[in-house]
């Protein structure tokens, strides 16, 4: 009897690993980068939204067990697309306060290669490589990533995954909309 059970486990377990791999690297928390606005509503049927200044439309929420924060970034330039995916863990102010809360979301903050808000440094490194650069400041450092796009409309996708303490503390994901003029 503990064959048959054994046998569905691990097919069970095999495609999660083919439906994990299946997401492209120009993604995070099933969006890709350069997908229309309306999309995150497939996925978030709750987001908080709001205009920065210079005209750059957020929309957040946040695992409130975890504080993981996933922020999805629509650019002026880039009108109804996301070309930004933020996700960082965060203190309790950012995802309630005494105004309220962000949306909650039941998603863990992994990459499509399973890289984890909180893994080692060298977890990184064993899954994507070496950086194509980096960058640092006394308060940690960003490794760069660059990845082909899984859409022809989008270009320069980059994966940066912020370390601090020898530990993943963030990751942001970012593409151009082909032919869309973008500030300097």
């Amino acid at each position: 009897m503990k064959l048959p059970c054994t046998i569905f486990l691990l097919a069970l377990a095999a495609s999660a690993q083919l439906a994990s791999a299946a997401e492209p690297d120009s993604s995070l928390a099933s969006i890709v980068v350069g997908s229309p606005v309306y999309a995150l509503y497939d996925q978030f049927p709750a987001l908080f939204s709001h205009r920065l200044m210079m005209g750059e439309i957020l929309y957040e929420a946040c695992n409130q067990k975890t504080l993981d924060v996933f922020t999805f970034v629509e650019e002026p330039w880039s009108h109804g697309r996301i070309t930004k995916i933020w996700v960082r863990r965060a203190p309790v102010a950012v995802c309630r306060d005494a105004d309220g809360s962000l949306p909650d979301i039941e998603r863990s903050a992994t990459t499509p290669r399973a890289l984890a808000i909180g893994d080692p440094e060298s977890r990184v490194h064993e899954i994507y490589g070496e950086p194509k650069h980096k960058t640092s400041d006394r308060l940690q450092q960003t490794l760069v990533y660059e990845f082909p796009s899984s859409d022809a409309g989008v270009a320069n996708v980059n994966l940066e995954v912020d370390i601090a303490d020898a530990k993943v503390k963030g990751f942001l994901l970012s593409g151009d909309v082909a032919g869309v003029h973008k500030p300097k």
